[in-house]
């Protein structure tokens, strides 16, 4: 069994899906798995390090209209299937890759599975709500699909805007990479660098987008720092959104208290997470933008390192942190709740660490990339 993954989201880009990915192609056996993906900067150095082929489209998707990319992009997936000996396509998104996949089990004869995240989703259903005729061409293409593999149970339930025959899905939730991710000694380096010396620290990891609630936390920040004035908010990654959050801070009067770090090392971060008191992600579905939290592997990576972790009651984070045993749950556009739920852990220490031990040995019991990479592996070895 050969299997082929065709994907947008691969490193060394950053970002959840771009570690999924990454993560299942590294525990699946590397002869029995190919991907191709997009050129980014980087890409040559990042694919030598990896045990399996990758091969990168002729050329960057921004360099090419959409259409001329997809067909140059198309003659050389039917080239590396034949090549390759390729059974199996794994669909890393429905839009645009489902339509490719769709046309080469047509010339190929090769199935194919499509993973599904969240946001996909409600893309995929706007325009479907927009065109009868793209409504037709997702209804064939996921009729035509052989397993559906979603990452929470929340994402099946969306699915059935897109008339999805549950019997086909397969619910598995992403995984953390225990081996890195876990409880180390802070360096004194890290935390003279980041001038974290006698500091309660909110942690947060991800994009810097609007769905990922920063700017809610921001506001519910003021409450916390009469509490607890020796507060420090990291907020790790960069995103679209990152002037307005700054603008944020400007006026409410923050900047001696959240720190914008941008990308740092794997090896920073590790630190970073391991001297964090709270990892705080409020994320909440922007309809206008239509996307949502399907599931979120930082909450993960929180927990795996010890720490206990505050998200919002939106999407799929319910299956992610469980309210009360590895974490909190929020209302994410309650600053009240929010703050309320920051400063009880905070000011609580026995309830912190019970929260950030029953979160680490859920995650080490539940969520290695090995035991959910298995099950994918199961799922294309049946087809």
């Amino acid at each position: 069994m050969k299997t082929l993954l065709i994907t947008q989201d691969f490193p060394p880009q950053g970002g959840g899906m771009q570690e999924y990915y990454l993560n299942i192609c590294l525990n699946l056996p590397p002869e029995e798995i190919v991907v191709t993906v997009p050129k980014v900067e980087g890409y040559q150095e990042a694919d030598k390090k990896l045990p399996f082929k990758v091969y990168r489209a002729p050329f960057p998707i921004r360099k090419a209209k959409i259409f001329t990319y997809n067909l140059i992009w198309l003659l050389q997936l039917i080239w590396i299937i034949r090549k390759e000996r390729i059974s199996t396509v794994q669909c890393g998104v429905i839009l645009p890759i489902g339509y490719l996949s769709l046309i080469l089990k047509w010339i190929t004869r090769t199935k194919y599975v499509i993973y599904f995240h969240g946001k996909d989703i409600l893309v995929a259903r706007e325009k479907a709500v927009r065109s009868r005729f793209k409504k037709r061409l997702l209804d064939r293409i996921i009729s035509r699909s052989s397993r559906l593999i979603v990452n929470s149970k929340y994402t099946l339930r969306i699915l059935d805007g897109l008339n999805v025959h549950r019997d086909k899905c397969e619910v598995i939730y992403p995984g953390v990479e225990l081996g890195f991710f876990r409880r180390i000694s802070v360096s004194p380096e890290i935390i003279k660098r980041y001038n974290l010396e006698n500091k309660r620290i909110i942690l947060f990891v991800g994009r810097l987008i609007k769905r990922k609630g920063v700017d809610n936390v921001l506001l519910a920040l003021p409450k916390v720092i009469e509490k607890i004035p020796n507060l420090k908010y990291l907020i790790v990654g960069k995103g679209d959104d990152e002037i307005r959050l700054r603008k944020i801070v400007e006026d409410v009067g923050l900047d001696r208290y959240v720190d914008f770090l941008g990308y740092i090392s794997r090896e920073d971060l590790l630190h970073v997470y391991n001297t964090s008191d709270v990892f705080v992600m409020a994320s909440r579905e922007v309809k206008s933008q239509s996307t949502i939290e399907g599931f979120g592997i930082v909450y993960l990576e929180a927990n795996a390192c010890g720490v206990p972790v505050v998200g919002g009651r939106s999407g799929g984070i319910p299956e992610a942190v469980i309210d009360g045993e590895t974490g909190l749950l929020v209302d994410s556009d309650n600053i009240e709740e929010i703050s309320q739920a920051i400063l009880r852990i905070l000011k609580d220490e026995h309830f912190a660490r019970e929260l950030g031990e029953k979160g680490r040995q859920r995650a080490e019991a539940e969520f290695s990339w090995d035991k959910i990479t298995k099950r994918v592996h199961s799922v294309l070895e049946e087809l």
